[in-house]
């Protein structure tokens, strides 16, 4: 009976000392394992009823598990989450990431949304872009953020992009007293509501200077212009080439123009018209701004194919006219594709240029994927001839970028292990745009521009097979300019031309800040983009002229190209007094992204151990006690 007794009290001391001494180890061995990076915040949605919509504020959980692999979840509690929804998020954790110098491929990412029913469409990315960035930030308190209900849709450079639903999501904060966050492209979407307390943002760092009162240290900085004298030299060469091209497009279709139908004729006078304007613009620059020329002059010539392919195909057999003119087109690609993989990328300046050519001839096979599946469906005509004149322009543009390499000796040497690794992040962070396009454009029922991105996917995917780095990196900033048309530049296109003239400015000065952050941090590595400096150039002209609709988006291009190099430099987040070595306690039903042990399930192993203690030490009391009666007996 004494050693029952010993047996009892060791395991009842075993079963108390349980909840103390595993917690201790658990945190013990998950300090060397995992941090845990932890955050609320409040997202409206729009909730379809009768008589009319409402909208809701939905509690939104993010936890980021330091390191990890780049997996990141979505999960919501009470009912699915679409494609667009999942791929924004993504999208806004690798964006607010990239943004804070941080590899998001680093860290894992779990999302958790509480709400009831299929929660679709992207925008509740701007509010976990910006509770994102500010876990990331040592020096920012998150918990700031709770007094703010965000919207908006996010866009790979951290824009802000316009998003449904306003009106009534802005009255449901009023109604909980908090500030409302929204694009500032959607600012005329609120005229006429009962809001009272809101904020139009531009981009995640505009937003997190507002909600923080902090202004950005890179404010004084000037965007450099200035690019190597072999890529001028050859855009002036390039500018020369195609004015004559041009010229000679422009005669031709002048020649056919009594076959064309009357309605058409005062379309293509129009384009000609367009031509012959940006032909002097290109021959006033070509001196002193030689990118900005010979972009004057490239758009010259998309004109002068857009008048000529229209008078051809009534000139000619219409729908055999276009199918040899694709065919001769992507003939002409595939060897631009072989000359391309001909010349070596030793250098950082040479491989960034080459890049650009991949990437001008991945434009081109969107271009020419697109216009095939239009002349397959027989709709859209204009449509057709436009993708058609972008396809055949891309083919002379990647001649001057080839050759603008070939020229470029370039001083920073680079080895085929950075380029791996470059290539590498910028297919993931491509995966991830690619994905986030396509569902939005399924959704819409643009079908035809969903496929021909699909191509460009398989595209990629296939060159990352084959260990062919540049079209790689080529293929990932077109996928990212792609993701910004989709997801941004629409979104603004659509605004009366009086309030995108007000808007434009602000957005110009606010994206000017990025490209400045990620400018500076490139320099702190010895890094200078030789392409970006050529978009700056180009903007300043577009901008000083007023022409903001072509300004933003070789500003935004500017910003994909640092951010393409910024990839390569990006480190793991470092430690931060917001971190916590123990999981936090997400309360989601049915989420089952962490497989993680809590207090919780500690106590109730012990509990289990307790009651089987008791038990045995119950059985092995009767069996001691049977045992003493039978040797009395005996």
């Amino acid at each position: 009976m004494k050693n029952v007794n010993i047996l009892l009290a060791i395991f009842l001391l075993f079963v108390i000392l349980v909840p103390v001494i595993l917690p201790i180890v658990q945190s013990g061995s998950t300090t060397n394992q995992k941090m845990y990076l932890s955050t609320w915040i409040l997202v409206p949605a729009v909730v379809v009823g009768i008589p009319h919509e409402e909208g809701k504020l939905l509690n939104v959980s993010i936890v980021l598990a330091i390191p990890g692999n780049g997996t990141i979840v979505v999960k919501n509690e009470g009912g699915e989450v679409s494609g667009s929804t999942k791929f924004s998020m993504a999208t806004a954790i690798a964006t607010a990431s990239l943004l804070n110098d941080v590899d998001w491929t680093s860290l894992n990412a779990y999302i958790y949304i509480r709400s009831r029913g299929m929660i679709s469409g992207p925008s509740g990315s701007l509010a976990v872009a910006i509770a994102t960035y500010a876990l990331l930030n040592p020096l920012l308190n998150v918990s700031l953020l709770h007094r703010y209900v965000i919207t908006g849709a996010i866009a790979p450079e951290g824009l802000a992009g316009s998003v449904g639903g306003v009106k009534v999501k802005c009255e449901a904060a009023t109604r909980k007293n908090l500030t409302f966050i929204l694009p500032l492209s959607n600012i005329y979407d609120l005229k006429g509501s009962n809001c009272k307390n809101y904020i139009p943002t531009t981009d995640v760092i505009n937003a997190v200077s507002i909600v923080y009162n902090v202004k950005p240290l890179v404010n004084n900085i000037t965007l450099t212009t200035a690019y190597p004298k072999p890529l001028a030299d050859v855009m002036r060469s390039f500018t020369y080439n195609i004015i004559e091209l041009t010229q000679r497009n422009l005669n031709e279709t002048m020649n056919n123009l009594t076959k064309v139908p009357i309605h058409e004729v005062n379309t293509v006078k129009s384009y000609i018209s367009y031509a012959n304007r940006y032909i002097n613009e290109a021959k006033k620059y070509v001196d002193k701004y030689p990118y900005s020329a010979a972009s004057y002059a490239y758009t010259a010539y998309i004109y002068s194919l857009l008048s000529k392919y229209i008078t051809l195909s009534y000139v000619k057999n219409g729908n055999l006219f276009i199918s040899n003119e694709i065919a001769k087109i992507n003939a002409t690609l595939k060897n631009l594709s072989v000359e391309l993989s001909k010349i070596k990328p030793t250098t950082l300046e040479r491989a960034e240029l080459l890049s650009v050519a991949a990437a001008r001839l991945a434009d081109a096979y969107l271009s020419l994927s697109t216009a095939e599946l239009l002349l397959h469906s027989k709709t859209n005509s204009s449509l057709l001839f436009y993708q058609l004149a972008l396809a055949s322009g891309r083919t002379e543009s990647i001649k001057s970028w080839l050759r603008s390499a070939e020229r470029e000796k370039g001083t920073i040497p680079v080895s085929q292990g950075f380029l791996k690794t470059l290539a590498l992040k910028a297919y993931r962070f491509a995966l991830l745009n690619l994905g986030y396009s396509i569902s939005l454009l399924k959704s819409s029922g643009l079908n035809a521009e969903a496929s021909a991105l699909k191509d460009l996917e398989e595209r990629m995917s296939s060159a990352f097979e084959r260990k062919d780095w540049i079209l790689v990196i080529g293929y990932a900033r077109e996928a990212i300019s792609q993701a910004t048309d989709y997801t941004f530049e629409y979104s603004i296109s659509v605004l009366p031309p009086s309030e995108k003239g007000k808007i434009d400015p602000i957005y110009a000065n606010d994206i000017e800040v990025i490209a400045k952050l990620l400018e500076m941090r490139l320099a702190l590595h010895g890094i200078k983009s030789p392409l970006a400096p050529a978009y700056i150039e180009y903007y300043k002209i577009l901008k000083k002229d007023g022409d903001y609709d072509a300004a933003l988006k070789l500003l935004w291009s500017a910003v994909a190209d640092l951010e393409i190099l910024s990839l390569a430099f990006l480190k793991a987040p470092p430690l931060s007094s917001k971190a916590s070595f123990r999981p936090p306690q997400i309360n989601v039903s049915g989420a089952g992204a962490l497989s993680l042990i809590n207090r919780s399930y500690i106590y109730i192993i012990t509990l289990g151990f307790l009651v089987l203690g008791i038990a045995l030490g119950y059985v092995l009391a009767v069996r001691s006690t049977l045992k003493e009666i039978e040797r009395r007996l005996s």
